[in-house]
């Protein structure tokens, strides 16, 4: 025998349909029970009956019932008595079918319905919302189309459906969502030309940094990764571009730490890495005190026609990541004039041994001679010269720094310079 335990489930839906009215249901009505000595079974409530009224319901069971309809037209009305339609028909009857199963059709609006057991007991009221307006008519808009309540009371409105790939997109507490394309565009702090700047993350009414991008120009320097934990930074992305400001800093905030990825080596727990000119990466909050900075391939550092009418100890400065690799160190002379000019270049870098290394010259070619050496020998009149040089640096990340060295009367001219990570 089945003895009647502690109540009673309810699982319930509530859709809209296209049309005018709004569909409450298939719900149907579980209980638990003691069935051959186990208790806490759950199993179909037998033959309950279903009082659906309107809200708020004026008793246990409620008698203040509401109209329910056989469609979602609410063109024909059901009888107080027969106010179910099940699914799948558009006829009005009076209880769930044997699986308890039930459903009606009403205008969009709030509800309460009561269940009467077959040993009489009664439950509820239980409130629904149909058609997800209080107010209105659900659904609004074309076929397909998602449902919101255009303001707090009002009817709902239906967005969309958009075009294939679109999402919906929330335009804040005070506008109707929209479907929009993904894309990537500039965060509305970018450019930036400032330093410090400080990575920004979600305010209380809007996106700001997270999935932009950022081009930082001249004036720039230093950026600030917040720290992982603070609001609105979770699971942060963004986009950077140094579009011209030098070398970039990028710093985090203690106690979180940077992996940087440059598509040579990885290294890790960082607290800061740099981008230089021409460089872009994408950061990516990724776990509790963790970012990642997944930056271009190679370290490129350059200066292009630098005016110079004697010696340089600062053609090019380069900071490279700190992780032991080889570079290409390159130099272009353009000379406009000349007297007596003895000229040549160097670098200075800390080897794989670590060893520091300041040789007093590097081999430079005359183009027109076609001739290389440790100078150019004395010239007087103008000409162009290159000097190309491998290094293999450790992991300290020292400074790479390429010199240009005059002797001599005069000279004027432009250098270009580059230093380039290989592996």
């Amino acid at each position: 025998m089945k003895k009647l335990a502690l109540l009673f489930f309810l699982l319930s839906s509530i859709a809209a349909a296209q049309g005018v009215g709004a569909r409450v249901g298939p719900n149907n009505v579980l209980q638990q029970a003691t069935v051959a000595g186990i208790s806490n079974v759950v199993v179909t409530a037998s033959s309950p009956i279903i009082h659906f009224c309107a809200h708020p319901a004026n008793a246990v069971p409620c008698t203040n019932y509401a109209t329910t309809y056989t469609d979602a037209t609410l063109g024909t009305p059901c009888s107080t008595s027969t106010q179910i339609v099940l699914d799948g028909t558009n006829t009005c009857v009076g209880t769930p079918d044997q699986y308890t199963n039930w459903g009606v059709w009403v205008p969009a609006g709030n509800y309460d319905y009561t269940i009467t057991l077959s040993n009489g007991s009664n439950l509820g009221p239980y409130s629904v919302s149909a058609g997800g307006s209080a107010s209105g008519t659900c659904p609004q808009g074309n076929a397909y189309s998602i449902q919101e309540a255009n303001s707090v009371t009002s009817t709902c409105q239906g967005i969309g459906p958009g075009i294939a790939g679109q999402q919906p997109v929330s335009q804040g507490p005070s506008a109707a969502t929209i479907m929009a394309s993904p894309g990537l565009t500039d965060s509305t702090n970018s450019p930036v030309s400032t330093t410090p700047y400080a990575l920004a993350c979600d305010n209380s009414s809007t996106i700001v940094d997270r999935a932009h991008s950022m081009r930082f120009t001249s004036g720039a320097a230093a950026v600030t990764i917040p720290l992982s934990t603070a609001s609105g930074c979770a699971g942060l992305l963004i986009t950077a571009f140094n579009d011209g400001a030098g070398t970039l800093t990028f710093s985090v905030t203690s106690p979180d730490v940077v992996n940087v990825y440059d598509g040579v080596a990885a290294t890790d727990n960082q607290t800061s890495f740099q981008l230089n000119s021409g460089q872009h990466l994408t950061l990516t909050q990724a776990a509790s005190g963790l970012w990642e900075a997944r930056k271009t391939a190679a370290t490129v550092c350059t200066t292009s026609q630098k005016s110079e009418t004697g010696a340089d100890t600062n053609v090019l400065t380069c900071t490279p990541v700190s992780a032991a690799g080889t570079y290409r160190l390159h130099l272009n002379l353009s000379l406009s004039a000349a007297t007596s000019a003895t000229l040549g270049w160097t670098a200075t870098w800390k080897d794989s041994n670590g060893n520091s290394q300041a040789p007093t010259n590097l081999p430079i070619c005359i183009s027109s001679a076609g001739t290389c050496g440790a100078t150019t020998g004395a010239l007087s009149s103008a000409v162009t010269a290159s000097g190309d040089y491998y290094v293999d640096i450790n992991n300290s990340g020292t400074s790479i720094v390429i010199k240009l060295t005059f002797s001599g009367t005069s000279f004027s001219g432009k250098v270009s310079a580059t230093i380039e990570r290989l592996i």
